[in-house]
């Protein structure tokens, strides 16, 4: 029998906005909410696998002011007969630097990255092996990124199916699941101008009806308020992880309490089952 509960942290995808995901981690981790199970999508997927990489978030900070939008972008003509404007090389590497070699499964802390498999109109759940093929699989925007080869899937980013994948957290017999969705405040470009902007409406649009379908697999929701910058705005880290920080504050306590009552819980059923076998003896 089990000892303690089991916390499961999910974190959706919505590219920049996703810096918020640094913020909520910070708040739980000063309360000494620490998740057993990480599930993520896409950036979620990205910030949620370092983290159960053992990477903190000073060093994921460090990672993220480095980055430049032409590491995400790396393509100057459209190559049609590829699968993807992008080979995502550039991002592979980045992802090699800060990973290395390490293995899902070797972590203390289980990892769930969510792609999307285009050959079988299924969601894939990436639960072992190379952390850098799992992330690269989940972020892989479709088009914009050539999909990953894996056996005889062929993957793109997990949003597609599964924006905020609480569902799969509920699965993995998480006692206390916290969700974060980035793209609920998310405001849609009314003068679509460009081919950003037509990946952002479509990829918002899409999320959030996929987010309401699926249904509350969650018992606590953090939606930060990013009403201040686009998907794309990589530049808006620290307003991002402020939004993050506020949001799981107004929360905070209630998940505290919450994990209280529960392990309280599970500690009379321990309690009872003990007392009953020495009864037995």
């Amino acid at each position: 029998m089990k000892d303690k509960l089991k916390i499961a942290l999910v974190l959706g995808g919505g590219a920049a906005l996703g810096y918020a995901h640094l913020g909520v981690i910070e708040v739980l981790e000063k309360h000494d909410i620490k998740p057993d199970i990480v599930v993520g999508t896409s950036m979620g997927a990205m910030i949620g696998g370092a983290y159960a990489a053992g990477i903190n978030v000073s060093e994921m900070l460090e990672y993220a002011r480095q980055f430049k939008i032409s590491q995400f972008l790396d393509f100057n003509i459209i190559k049609f007969k590829k699968c993807g404007l992008s080979s995502g090389k550039n991002i592979t590497d980045m992802l090699e630097k800060a990973f290395g070699d390490k293995k899902i499964e070797d972590q203390s802390i289980q990892f769930i990255a969510v792609a999307t498999d285009i050959i079988s109109k299924e969601e894939v759940h990436i639960k072992r092996g190379s952390f850098v093929k799992a992330i690269r699989a989940s972020i892989s925007i479709p088009v914009v990124f050539e999909p990953v080869k894996i056996g005889k899937k062929m993957l793109v980013d997990g949003g597609i199916l599964n924006q905020v994948p609480a569902d799969i957290a509920k699965k993995s017999g998480a006692d206390l699941i916290i969700a974060v969705n980035v793209t609920s405040n998310y405001k849609t470009v009314n003068q679509v101008e460009n081919m950003i902007d037509v990946i952002e409406n479509v990829a918002v649009v899409q999320q959030q009806v996929l987010f309401d379908l699926k249904g509350k697999n969650y018992n606590f929701l953090i939606e930060p308020e990013l009403t201040e910058m686009r998907l794309m705005d990589f530049k808006k880290i620290d307003y991002a992880i402020n939004s993050g920080k506020q949001a799981t504050e107004k929360i905070i306590n209630e998940i505290v309490a919450f994990k209280k009552t529960k392990q309280e819980k599970l500690d009379k059923k321990i309690q009872k089952t003990l007392e009953m076998q020495k009864s037995k003896i």
